[in-house]
């Protein structure tokens, strides 16, 4: 599907498992410091446990813009929720939202995790981590900050944000 992520006209759609998984692997290492970044074997399982859940962006020569990868899980939100996929659990765990450098502060993340918000059924539970810094961005796509995780991972304190899809973030053009 075209869109327009911020002012980069892309292609948005689910990674083809195995082909272009070297690019996403390389920008989720370059994005994230290395007790963070998801391995590409975990970026893999992601794709192939949870294809729905993976959504990349292209831009108009096709080459990687961004990717948001996800899964599902019980609704309470801990480390071993976040590293394993239950195709029932009614919650759904964005991983990673990754945006290649050169396009980073143009909206495309906001975008993108827009369009991987529309593309999920009314009244899905989301969550996520994220760093202090990164806050305002997922605020922008209709989360709600709940204060500092317990969830470990890497260094430092991650927060915990939720929305319900159907909400504010599927309403903004």
């Amino acid at each position: 599907m075209a869109v327009m992520l911020g002012d980069i006209p892309a292609t948005v759609r689910t990674p083809v498992v195995g082909i272009e998984l070297d690019e996403i692997a390389a920008l989720e290492t370059a994005s994230y410091a290395a007790d963070e970044a998801a391995s590409p074997p975990a970026l893999a399982q992601r794709l192939k446990v949870a294809p729905e859940l993976f959504l990349a962006a292209y831009d108009s020569v096709g080459t990687l813009l961004a990717f948001v990868c996800g899964t599902r899980s019980a609704l309470q939100l801990t480390a071993e929720s976040m590293s394993t996929h239950d195709p029932d659990g009614p919650l759904v765990c964005i991983h990673s939202v990754v945006t290649r450098p050169d396009a980073r502060r143009r909206g495309v993340a906001v975008q993108l995790v827009r369009e991987y918000l529309r593309a999920l059924p009314l009244h899905t539970e989301v969550a996520l981590i994220a760093r202090t810094h990164h806050v305002p961005l997922y605020k922008r796509a209709g989360f709600v900050s709940l204060g500092p995780s317990a969830v470990e991972h890497g260094a430092g304190v991650w927060m915990e944000m939720r929305m319900e899809t159907g909400g504010p973030a599927d309403k903004v053009a």
